[in-house]
């Protein structure tokens, strides 16, 4: 058998008190090579599985136990593909190229509001990031576990795209969450899914603030700056040509933050760079290490 069928059924009423049946069918490829398998696995329905169970085993045992069954899931894949696939040589921490970003997604996941153990995280806001893991469709979940970070002050109209139909796009290189990729110098922007970070650094140029954010400089920066005006200049048309192209792509409304490096709100932009240590756990160096100390035992 080549394929495997997959049906669901739903029966109701509609608003006219016509009774109906609505027949999904969903028909996969099977294969019985474990190589092919996990070269078709897709890490960010993977991970959206693992934050929903992860929400399920915080509410029924603890924030404890979530955290474990997080991390046995990449030592458990690592030990299983390296049984099931891969050569003997290979070295001890190895996962298929499908999977390469399956612990960084757990990483991020570990220092997720929802799961983390700071003790500066209130109940509340607990409470409130698990509703949004449980309730939230997968491609608006993912920003909220692994946020995007575009450098806004080396966009220019180049990155400005025309696709195939005839859409007109920007294409931003996308930056790794690291403090390292956050320069002096630099305006960045973090795409979290129900919100969006501009971060202005402490020694921006001047220039560069009047074109994007339309003041005089750094200092002028208001506090609870929540818009940026449009201007008549390169890099303002670019910024504003990505912040409308993300807000378009959701559903709901994106709110706008503008953060300057030595606000009081720094800490929604740097607890965010997942890539590096933050005081919700460790660097992924770090993370990469520990779980090679796991598959040693």
């Amino acid at each position: 058998m080549s394929t495997v069928c997959c049906q669901a059924a739903l029966l109701y009423t509609s608003s006219r008190g016509e009774r109906r049946i609505r027949v999904h069918t969903l028909c996969l490829p099977v294969s019985s090579q474990p190589s092919v398998l996990y070269s078709k696995l897709n890490v960010v329905a993977i991970t959206g599985v693992l934050a929903n169970m992860a929400v399920d085993r915080a509410t029924s045992s603890s924030i404890g136990d979530a955290r474990d069954a997080l991390l046995n899931t990449v030592v458990d894949c690592t030990k299983m593909y390296r049984s099931q696939v891969a050569s003997a040589n290979c070295p001890p921490f190895t996962l298929p190229s499908s999977l390469a970003q399956l612990p960084l997604f757990v990483l991020s996941l570990l220092k997720n509001p929802a799961f983390t153990l700071s003790s500066r995280i209130s109940y509340d806001v607990r409470a409130q990031t698990m509703n949004l893991i449980k309730s939230t469709p997968l491609s608006y979940l993912m920003p909220t576990i692994y946020p995007s970070l575009y450098a806004l002050h080396s966009l220019t109209e180049q990155n400005v795209v025309e696709t195939e139909t005839g859409e007109t796009v920007v294409q931003a290189p996308l930056l790794q969450l690291s403090p390292e990729n956050t320069s002096r110098y630099g305006i960045f922007l973090m795409d979290c899914g129900h919100s969006m970070y501009i971060w202005v650094s402490s020694d921006a140029p001047d220039a560069l603030v009047s074109k994007i954010l339309g003041v005089t400089n750094f200092e002028a920066i208001p506090e609870d700056m929540t818009t940026i005006p449009v201007q008549d200049n390169e890099s303002s048309r670019v910024v504003h040509m990505l912040l409308k192209q993300i807000s378009l792509s959701r559903q709901h409304h994106v709110s706008l933050i503008v953060i300057r490096e030595r606000s009081q709100k720094r800490l929604l932009f740097v607890e965010r760079l997942l890539d590096g240590k933050t005081d919700n756990g460790t660097s992924y160096y770090e993370f990469i290490s520990h779980i090679l100390r796991q598959l040693g035992k």
